[in-house]
């Protein structure tokens, strides 16, 4: 006869149980806010203007076309990144940003989590439900809109390089959704919760020319831009989707290192706090 399981390994089944249970149904809860919304139809069309009309109308979105032996450069692939790498990311920051605090300021958080739920499910769910959210609306989505825009005009994309710049884009803004509800979950201080992540933001593009031009520091400049998203820069982005080599890979790696370090601090600082 097998022997009956210890109270640990019982503990242990219904904690998992417990914690998959939790997990799926909150993150259908969450995608629920943006299927068949309202929200979802502006978002499709904010992003759609920004992404692809706006610089269609532009600049025509120039594509390189070979003419007597001699080819053109494609520079019409590189301003839809332009968008890519910044505004996601503020409008990532600005809705996040309370993405915690006002559900536990409603009481909404009290009472979810007095079912058997446990906090990393719920953190969790939130975190990658938004996330799931933003990759399908403006990067996948968006990304096939631009690919075939560039296709039917007769340009020259690398598809394994574009799609290695879409899913860079993802990661970075991956980064700034984790820095904000990690902020969110930590911060009792609603406007450093908002401004912190701004200030990373915005100082990708200050700090580097300043550090070069104030204080003749390109060696500071390099290190910055391996150990931040600051090196995954719109150009390098429209470069790599040119099919021209990423020219820095150490921020890619450090960028997915804070991604998941984020996360980790925020569960364990939710997981301990009073609600």
């Amino acid at each position: 006869m097998s022997s009956p399981p210890t109270a640990r390994e019982t503990t242990s089944s219904v904690d998992s149980q417990i914690w998959q249970r939790g997990f799926f149904v909150l993150f259908r809860r969450e995608l629920r806010t943006w299927w068949f919304t309202r929200k979802l139809l502006i978002s499709l069309i904010l992003w759609t203007v920004l992404i692809n009309v706006l610089p269609l109308i532009g600049s025509g979105m120039t594509v390189s076309k070979t003419v007597g032996g001699t080819t053109t450069t494609t520079e019409g692939i590189y301003l839809p990144f332009s968008v890519w790498t910044s505004l996601p990311m503020f409008a990532a920051i600005i809705t996040m940003q309370g993405a915690i605090a006002d559900e536990r300021k409603s009481g909404i958080l009290s009472w979810i989590l007095s079912k058997p739920i446990v906090r990393s499910a719920f953190y969790l769910a939130k975190l990658l439900a938004n996330a799931l959210a933003r990759f399908l609306i403006i990067v996948l989505l968006q990304g096939v809109l631009a690919y075939g825009i560039f296709v039917i005009r007769g340009g020259s994309v690398n598809l394994p390089g574009f799609i290695a710049a879409l899913l860079l884009v993802s990661l970075v803004l991956l980064f700034y959704i984790s820095l904000t509800m990690m902020l969110d979950a930590i911060l009792s201080n609603r406007s450093l919760a908002i401004a912190i992540p701004m200030l990373v933001l915005i100082g990708g593009a200050i700090a580097p020319v300043a550090l070069l031009i104030i204080f003749k520091r390109p060696d500071l400049v390099e290190f910055l831009l391996k150990v931040t998203p600051w090196g995954l820069t719109s150009s390098s982005l429209g470069q790599l989707a040119a099919g021209k080599p990423l020219p820095e890979i150490a921020s890619t790696l450090t960028t997915a290192l804070w991604t998941v370090a984020f996360t980790a601090i925020g569960i364990w600082h939710f997981s301990r706090q009073e609600i």
